[in-house]
């Protein structure tokens, strides 16, 4: 798989024009960092399991963490990048459930080491859960009600714009 190379000159152009945007006073709806999921699930085995689960999103220093160890412990001596795409992503939904679902039952824990419909359903729900909570959608400057939330400005704007305008080949 080969990955195009990344401009850090247009990269910055982008966040020295996003970082300019003033924040606008209109609040979007907001949602708390813990929720309740209601998970109905049929095992292959034929028996129904119904359960209301408490999710939460990640603190920054002991969930993110925890689920770096996880996910390191399921790469064992490889690198974790060396694993394939769909390795990575079953250990990074593993991990996430495994450490921000708060008492899960016995049978969650059971089914969704071997369902990986289970386990990605239950996993998309809290990354929805997540972008709600952060406003992910108003991060990446989408347009939506209430704009975005963060500006940052500092004395290089200027310099940035500058530099990415020399940096831009002339047209004539």
């Amino acid at each position: 798989m080969s990955q195009e190379p990344l401009d850090l000159m247009a990269i910055r152009r982008q966040a020295a024009a996003a970082s300019r945007a003033e924040p606008t006073a209109t609040a979007p709806l907001l949602v708390g960092s813990t929720t309740n999921i209601a998970l109905k699930y049929t095992a292959p085995d034929g028996k129904f399991y119904e359960d209301v689960i408490t999710v939460r999103v990640p603190t920054a220093h002991d969930d993110k963490a925890r689920m770096g160890r996880i996910q390191a412990a399921f790469a064992g001596a490889i690198r974790f990048d060396a694993l394939p795409e769909e390795t990575r992503a079953w250990a990074r939904a593993m991990a996430t459930v495994m450490v921000l679902i708060d008492k899960p039952p016995a049978w969650l824990d059971q089914w969704m080491q071997s369902d990986d419909l289970l386990l990605f359903s239950l996993y998309n729900r809290m990354a929805e859960h997540e972008a709600l909570f952060f406003r992910a959608d108003l991060q990446a400057g989408s347009g939506a009600p209430g704009g975005r939330l963060v500006a940052v400005a500092t004395e290089l704007d200027e310099a940035i714009a500058a530099q990415a305008k020399r940096d831009r080949p002339s047209d004539t």
